[in-house]
């Protein structure tokens, strides 16, 4: 147990008992300090950069392919690998604000995070939910045709 000044009481004789230990506090510093280089390290790393530049080439020029060169039955399975791509990049982003210091305040954070929002059209979670919308809907109509 440490007994450290209290800020708000200097130039008196009040010590404050700490309940805490200060080494804890010392832990939680080391461990925030090593797992932001650690992630740091990882969105350095050229793998992944590079494999977030494929996934990048993916998202833009892929459902233009799917359009042009697969049948509507594709449509389901490319639904599915942009809903994973879209789980790519949240963790992505997540890493670089992790990793990069005030990397929020900046342009690139808005990019990136307007870039995760558009993905979101093309994925099965919104697809999903418009089905069944358009399935609510027509129950509806068929209801009140009869």
């Amino acid at each position: 147990m440490a007994s450290h000044t209290c800020i708000w009481c200097i130039g008196t004789s009040i010590q404050v008992k700490l309940s805490i230990p200060f080494e804890f506090y010392n832990a939680s510093a080391k461990f925030k300090l090593t797992c932001r280089t650690r992630v740091k390290d990882i969105i350095a790393n050229k793998f992944f950069i590079g494999c977030f530049l494929l996934l990048t080439v993916y998202v833009i020029f892929g459902p233009d392919l799917v359009l042009l060169c697969f049948d509507k039955d594709a449509d389901f399975s490319f639904q599915v690998a942009n809903t994973a791509v879209l789980f790519f990049f949240i963790v992505e982003l997540v890493m670089q604000v992790t990793g990069r210091r005030g990397y929020w305040k900046k342009v690139p954070f808005w990019l990136d995070l307007i870039s995760v929002i558009s993905i979101l059209p093309d994925t099965y979670l919104l697809h999903a939910n418009s089905v069944n919308e358009e399935l609510g809907a027509a129950n509806i109509m068929n209801a009140l045709v009869i």
